[in-house]
């Protein structure tokens, strides 16, 4: 703002005492003690989706190496198979062990789905519950402009002077256009953004589906 404007306006409304932001030197500690403040504040509010993300990435490695430790025991058995009878010692007790193996392996995996489950189903319902309020009160906002377009409209605009009509009339176009939030480079926050938005998440999903599908 300073640079194109020629105005000192900080980032946050936030002051350190005894420093004066009018200063070319406050100015400059005020903001870098501001910028410093936002970095710190994105890190922490993407902490725990980029924690998700990896334990995700994680699950499916634990997956990669299931498929690995079956196709191997696939290979396995087939070769004991051409040596041994199935009804023969040995091969009865390669099948015990090798399936032990496998049994403790999947019982790894569901005891890490548990536990990823346990520790970030709390998070999921802060997240959802933020996002449902955030798109009830926005909803809530747009009931509020259309009670103050409804008033806008019982008022006796014939009964006003001509110059006073022109004046109402821009009024009156001006409320016909609300005021509302909106995400920053996606859309008003309403319904028909969170379908969209819904939507490309499916999308990304099917994707990294078939990414999956391809794996396999």
């Amino acid at each position: 703002m300073y640079f194109a404007v020629g105005v000192k306006v900080t980032i946050f409304p936030l002051y350190i005492p005894g420093i004066d932001i009018y200063s070319t030197y406050g100015y400059g500690i005020t903001n870098s003690l501001h910028m410093l403040i936002a970095v710190y504040g994105c890190i922490g509010a993407l902490a725990s989706d980029t924690a998700f993300m990896m334990f995700v990435l994680h699950f499916i490695s634990y997956v990669e190496l299931f498929r690995i430790e079956c196709e191997q025991f696939q290979k396995d058995l087939t070769d004991v198979g051409n040596r041994c009878e199935p009804h023969m010692p040995e091969y009865k007790s390669f099948c015990r062990q090798r399936m032990r193996d496998l049994y403790q392996y999947h019982q790894n995996v569901i005891v890490y789905l548990e536990s990823l489950q346990e520790c970030y189903q709390s998070i999921c319902v802060v997240q959802v519950a933020t996002c449902s309020f955030s798109i009830m009160f926005n909803l809530f906002l747009a009931l509020t402009n259309d009670r103050l377009l409804g008033y806008i409209w019982n008022l006796p605009w014939y009964m006003l002077p001509s110059d006073e009509q022109l004046r109402y009339k821009f009024m009156l176009g001006r409320s016909q256009l609300p005021a509302e939030m909106v995400i920053r480079s996606v859309g008003p926050l309403n319904m028909e953004t969170f379908t969209d938005i819904m939507q490309k998440i499916y999308s990304a999903f099917t994707m990294m589906y078939s990414f999956l599908v391809d794996l396999s």
